[in-house]
C-alpha cells in the first residue's frame, strides 16, 4: 500500500491520535512516520534517561515493551 494512499492517510491520524492521548508515550516524544494495514514505523527520540545498563549502553526493558506494545 502506497503511503499516500487515502487508507494509508486515515491510518496514520488514527495512530497519531492513539500515540498522543497515553500519557508515557506522549512524554517519551513517540511520534508515527508511518502507518497503514500491515506497517506501523514509530519514531522515538534517544534519551540517556533511556538506558538501563548506562556502562553497557543497554535500553531499558520497559522502553522497548512500551515500544512493541504500542506498535501492535
Amino acid at each position: 500500500m502506497s503511503s499516500d494512499t487515502p487508507d494509508a492517510a486515515a491510518w496514520r491520524r488514527a495512530i497519531t491520535r492513539f500515540v498522543t492521548v497515553i500519557p508515557h508515550t506522549r512524554g517519551f516524544g513517540l511520534t508515527v512516520l508511518e502507518a497503514g494495514p500491515e506497517r506501523v514505523l514509530l519514531r522515538l527520540p534517544w534519551d540517556d534517561d533511556l538506558l538501563g545498563d548506562s556502562k553497557r549502553g543497554l535500553l531499558h526493558g520497559g522502553v522497548a515493551t512500551m515500544l512493541l506494545d504500542t506498535a501492535c
